[in-house]
């Protein structure tokens, strides 16, 4: 009888209990998905973006995809128009360190120690600098390819420094480079042009985009 009228009692008590271990397991869990697939990365640069914006007003776009023909597609990290420059960013988030290379692939070593091959990044952002160029066709020395590593990557020996920054430098990157530029100011109006023109060729179709992200997701996942 006291044990019925303790459970009475404590009724709404104990299953508040169980919510709380809910959607604390469900959070556990889902922090795992984000740390498994990357997102970590994107989320603090993303956030690192939005504050930019807010003191500079440099616009910018996320998770964009452009064709380079029928059949193959490109995706952007992110894409910011600062006053003078566009920075193309392309964001790494392996957990380890990685061994960089001028020509050849880039590697890093897995869990067993052994040596993954990954492509080098700046020939991606090479060809990503073309198509959206071959897009908007502005002058070449306006684009910025920049290569951002989360805080759990470690690079060795970066052969190229000033493009090879960790995301807690991005903002001191667009900063210095807009204010060392010597290219002139570009109108508010010319980069909305550009902003949109981006926007109007960015693939929205469900089936293409699930398609390309669903490559890059099992790309994560094997490394």
């Amino acid at each position: 009888m006291q044990v019925l009228d303790f459970l009475s009692q404590h009724f709404y008590l104990m299953i508040a209990a169980y919510v709380v271990v809910f959607l604390l397991l469900v959070l556990i869990i889902y922090k795992i998905y984000l740390k498994r697939n990357g997102h970590f990365g994107q989320t603090n640069l993303y956030r690192r973006l939005k504050k930019l914006y807010k003191e500079k007003d440099y616009p910018w776009i996320k998770e964009i995809i452009l064709p380079i023909n029928d059949q193959q597609y490109l995706f952007y990290d992110a894409i910011v128009f600062g006053d003078k420059h566009i920075y193309l960013i392309e964001m790494k988030n392996q957990h380890a360190l990685i061994h960089t290379d001028k020509i050849d692939d880039w590697s890093f070593q897995d869990k067993k120690n052994k040596a993954i091959l990954i492509p080098n990044a700046f020939y991606d952002l090479d060809l990503k600098t073309h198509i959206l160029n071959k897009l908007l066709q502005i002058n070449t020395r306006v684009y910025i390819p920049v290569i951002v590593y989360n805080n759990h990557t470690q690079i060795k020996k970066p052969f190229n420094k000033n493009r090879i920054i960790s995301v807690k430098q991005v903002s001191a990157f667009i900063n210095h480079h807009e204010q060392a530029s010597k290219l002139p100011k570009m109108s508010v109006s010319k980069i909305e042009e550009l902003g949109k023109e981006v926007l109007d060729e960015n693939i929205t179709n469900y089936f293409i985009r699930r398609k390309v992200l669903g490559m890059i997701k099992n790309q994560r996942l094997k490394r």
